[in-house]
């Protein structure tokens, strides 16, 4: 981080930009499973056998249509991954799913969007793909997606899976009465959200939403998990014990404390300028620490700290005695360290910053781990067996909820490929990079 004003601009939050609670409902849309492998499709309670043809989004969107009723918007995919049918033809999965999304649909036309919703366009992603349809001069709008961005669908009958929905939809129900189930989980796992922001006190306005330039630092220097392979002889050949931990809703217990508003900057001058007492309080309270760090002499253990990989944007664990190394890291790993039983490691505090305490996704996160254990249990105590499955698949799509939730609010700058119509290039980003264009579509 730079010194003086440039230094002081970097710990603030971004001007008229906070995460706000809605002051909306979600629009519910009307919703079809489909698995293309049995032409079985389930829409409410009704149950229907197409004959799906090629497979292609046009002979989907014909049978679905001419079955059941116009006023379906969401097409799930349960079983059979039409989008790969034509895989054998092209070099990579996504050539083919980006050819299935586009292949011309008579009576259809590529979906730009709606109201906020600009240049929706298809989402081309070798798994999951998201087509997006708009019937020709009309205002009918459908998206074909996979079922599998919630949970392992495999073996499973479109009607479970229909009910795990209706359980989900429930479940959440009892937590926010404006619960809606949208297209993806990041997507309905960020909506409720945004509807735990307070109402009233201290962030009733919202959280305001960090400077560019912090959140770059934070992205580049705060990883998630440890992650690290240790070989013999650094541990025998036999091991004495071997230790499963079951970390399926982990991420649901790291959410009841969070850093909120905007940081103080503490100067290696300030952390040294204060008691003991006070140093150990705020490496225990919600900071990111730049540290210069050496090995302790005699140790003989694994590494504490995280450096940056050499090369790599990755982080490793240094643990050679003598090794000196600098790094950021949060403050329990910072005090780890320093009063380790084994052998106190040299730690110096170049730079840091520390938040005010707060409990912005304990709210969302409690009732989620609600939903959760109450499906769970059904999944286990349930008399009926498809029931128990139904339940099974519901508990998986609320873990997707916060998994996904919170992956959404920790991800990184990355690039999306989408196509749309080129009488639509007008909506087309100022800053996007236009990699094929023909006369139907802009890639």
């Amino acid at each position: 981080m730079p010194e003086g004003p440039e230094g002081d601009r970097w710990v603030g939050h971004t001007a008229n930009l906070a995460s706000t609670r809605p002051n909306f409902t979600q629009q519910a849309r009307s919703t079809a499973f489909l698995d293309t492998a049995t032409g079985m499709v389930v829409y409410r309670d009704q149950t229907h056998h197409l004959e799906l043809g090629s497979q292609s989004a046009a002979d989907i969107l014909q049978a679905v249509f001419h079955t059941i009723p116009e006023g379906v918007e969401r097409i799930y995919i349960t079983a059979g991954d039409p989008w790969h049918s034509d895989a054998g033809r092209y070099p990579f999965l996504r050539d083919a799913v980006a050819a299935w999304l586009n292949a011309p649909i008579p009576g259809w036309r590529t979906d730009t969007g709606r109201g906020k919703d600009r240049m929706a366009g298809h989402f081309v992603h070798a798994r999951h793909p998201v087509g997006r349809y708009q019937r020709e001069g009309a205002d009918q709008h459908v998206e074909i997606r996979s079922v599998g961005e919630w949970f392992d669908p495999e073996g499973v009958d479109a009607t479970t899976i229909r009910d795990a929905f209706v359980l989900l939809w429930k479940a959440l129900r009892a937590h926010w009465p404006d619960a809606v189930i949208m297209g993806s989980p990041s997507q309905t796992g960020r909506d409720l959200w945004t509807r735990t922001i307070p109402a009233r006190g201290q962030f009733s306005e919202g959280y305001p939403v960090l400077s560019e330039e912090l959140r770059g630092l934070l992205h580049a220097t705060a990883g998630q998990g440890r992650t690290e392979l240790i070989t013999p002889p650094d541990v025998p050949e036999q091991l004495p014990a071997l230790v499963e931990y079951d970390r399926t809703f982990a991420y649901a217990k790291h959410t009841w404390k969070s850093p909120v508003g905007t940081p103080r900057r503490i100067t290696a001058a300030i952390f040294a300028s204060w008691s003991e007492k006070e140093q150990t309080k705020a490496l225990f309270g919600c900071g990111h620490w730049q540290v210069r760090v050496t090995v302790p002499d005699g140790w003989n253990h694994v590494g504490i700290l995280p450096a940056p990989a050499p090369g790599e944007r990755a982080w490793h664990y240094p643990r050679t005695p003598g090794t000196t190394f600098t790094t950021w890291a949060g403050g329990p790993e910072v005090y780890t360290a320093l009063s380790n039983p084994l052998a106190s490691w040299k730690v110096e505090i170049l730079d840091g910053l520390l938040w005010e305490d707060g409990k912005p996704l304990d709210d969302w996160s409690k009732k989620l781990k609600e939903a959760w254990a109450s499906l769970s249990a059904q999944a286990d105590l349930h008399g009926d067996p498809t029931h128990r499955q139904a339940a099974h698949l519901a508990s998986r799509a609320v873990r997707s909820l916060l998994l996904y939730g919170i992956g959404s609010f920790a991800q990184r700058p990355r690039t999306v490929t989408g196509t749309t119509p080129p009488h639509a290039e007008r909506d087309i980003p100022a800053d996007a990079e236009i990699i094929g264009f023909d006369d139907d579509h802009v890639t």
